[in-house]
């Protein structure tokens, strides 16, 4: 589990909070987020609240705060293959975030 926090130039990574749940709920109403993620729709609070209770205590999954909460970011189907492991890393950010710096992978 994530203990503390992860800064980085524009915000921070942190664990998920149950105060989240309602910012969750809005970001995933959204048609962008809809149209490019596998979240279920609709998605109310209720479900936000369960995500968040789900992934407690996991350590690969972040909530992106920059100013308040802007995404969610998890690491997932890690696999030793060769020549080299490969990982999933799959994020969404709520809008007005979309274009930001901290979303480019330099």
């Amino acid at each position: 589990m994530i203990r503390s926090t992860l800064p980085f130039a524009l915000g921070t990574l942190r664990p998920l909070q149950a105060e989240d749940a309602e910012a969750i709920a809005r970001a995933c109403a959204d048609p962008d987020i809809v149209r490019w993620t596998m979240i279920p729709q609709p998605y109310r609070a209720e479900d936000a609240e369960e995500f968040i209770r789900s992934k407690a205590g996991e350590d690969h999954v972040w909530a992106i705060d920059a100013d308040g909460l802007a995404g969610v970011i998890g690491v997932r189907n890690t696999m030793a293959t060769m020549p080299g492991p490969t990982t999933g890393v799959g994020y969404w950010s709520r809008r007005g975030r979309a274009g930001r710096a901290w979303r480019q992978a330099r």
